[in-house]
């Protein structure tokens, strides 16, 4: 029998007097982390005010960053809404959760109990006794937007809440205008969510207003900070369920980066003549430019790419991990041996991550569920400066090796000649058969 978490309410802070906006609202994907501990969900308190307040300080900057003339215009308009360390905000978030929700958790197959109907990985052993990884998701989850999650081992893997239902209340005085709250409020519950992985589908939000939650247009103009204006929307097709809606969204970016046909060969037939037991070679020019400046490569995997140097990924967002498969680290003299596994980050301590600027996502409108790929109008990484290549032998990779120019970029196959983004926006607008929507 699943094990019923006890329904918590509490409100996170106390409520003090003045204007309020009351919002009802529940998850309609799996919500990861959100509690105290790092990508933990806290069964008690699953949602925060603190937590909320971080999201909502994002979606203000990308409706209102832009309109201020420096950072430091933009720091004081920041604080003074929603506070700093050193000064609390004008708007007060309080929380209570009405309904936990429903815990999945890992399974082991090893054990004699059968698999909990509300269980996400299922662990299993090799020959060896050693842990299979990754575990197999057992839910009709999109793995691509899960592996953060998946552990080294049963009980590493996070645990995750689905059907939190939770009022949120934004309290303030009459120095703050409603509609600015409104609009924050709204790009929250419309492209963003609750916990971890939200970029990628995790703890997406349904405000049970009948569709209400809809982005006003924004007089906001700008390009040194991510905004909403200029994103580029591209919605799918209404599915049966939130669950497939956030698949739909998640599978499509997949087979934009990763996929058999569309960034990869088809493999090679397996020895019985049946389907490839792999994929093939990758069509993006990242792993042979990584065995080029490593100076290594299996012997069926000499590199093959027209493009020397080239790292167009990366303006999707970083670190990027490198897996090669057919690393064997026994391996050693001149025995060919492809590199062992790399990462590409940003170019210092603090500043080794970049946001992705695609969100996929299950967005719910009037009791219906549609699948969103949104491409925030977000500075490109090489702003960052330098990028770090960490591998065997490390590099640094610069601004022409990321941005490529036009006639390479119509050597990689998935571009096409385009910049990534608008390869992706392209790419999805026609095999959903939509329009791209610009945000104004």
């Amino acid at each position: 029998m699943a094990r019923r978490l006890p329904d918590a309410p509490k409100w996170d802070e106390p409520k003090p007097a003045g204007k309020q906006i009351t919002l009802h609202l529940k998850t309609i994907t799996p919500m990861f982390g959100g509690g105290f501990e790092p990508r933990e969900t806290d069964p008690i308190s699953p949602v925060r005010a603190a937590a909320i307040r971080g999201h909502l300080r994002f979606w203000w900057r990308a409706l209102y960053g832009a309109a201020f003339e420096n950072a430091e215009q933009l720091f004081a308009a920041e604080e003074k809404l929603w506070g700093s360390a050193e000064k609390p905000g004008r708007v007060a978030i309080s929380v209570r959760i009405d309904r936990t929700g429903t815990e999945y958790k890992e399974h082991d197959t090893t054990s004699a109990s059968p698999r909990p109907p509300h269980c996400w990985a299922e662990w299993s052993k090799n020959n060896s006794g050693q842990w299979k990884k990754p575990p197999r998701v057992v839910q009709p989850w999109p793995k691509y937007a899960l592996f953060p999650f998946f552990g080294e081992e049963p009980m590493a893997t996070a645990r995750c809440l689905l059907g939190t239902e939770f009022t949120l209340a934004l309290t303030f005085d009459d120095a703050i205008r409603e509609e600015e709250l409104r609009q924050t409020v709204s790009a929250w519950v419309r492209f963003g969510g609750i916990g971890a992985r939200t970029r990628r589908g995790c703890g997406s939000l349904d405000d049970n207003a009948s569709g209400n939650a809809v982005l006003p247009s924004s007089h906001v103009r700008g390009e040194e900070l991510t905004c909403l204006h200029g994103a580029i929307a591209l919605w799918g097709n209404e599915q049966d369920g939130p669950l497939a809606a956030w698949k739909a969204a998640v599978d499509i970016y997949q087979q934009f980066r990763q996929g058999v046909g569309v960034a990869r060969a088809p493999g090679s037939a397996s020895s019985a003549g049946g389907p490839p037991n792999h994929p093939g070679r990758s069509w993006w020019p990242e792993p042979d430019s990584i065995r080029r400046i490593t100076g290594r490569h299996a012997a069926q995997h000499k590199p093959i790419h027209p493009v020397q140097e080239g790292f167009p990924r990366a303006d999707l967002g970083l670190p990027i991990i490198f897996h090669f498969k057919d690393y064997d680290s026994h391996k050693h003299g001149n025995e060919p041996n492809d590199p062992a596994d790399a990462t590409l980050s940003g170019p210092a301590e603090r500043r080794e991550r970049f946001a992705s600027p695609v969100i996929t996502k299950a967005v719910a409108e009037n009791g219906r569920y549609r699948p969103l790929v949104l491409i925030l109008n977000a500075p490109h990484v090489w702003q960052l400066g330098n990028l770090r290549l960490s591998a065997e032998k490390s590099a640094t990779i610069t601004q022409s090796q990321i941005e490529l120019s036009p006639g390479e970029r119509k050597q990689i196959r998935p571009l096409g000649g385009l910049p990534v983004r608008e390869a992706l926006a392209h790419f999805v607008a026609s095999r959903w058969h939509v329009n791209p929507e610009v945000l104004p």
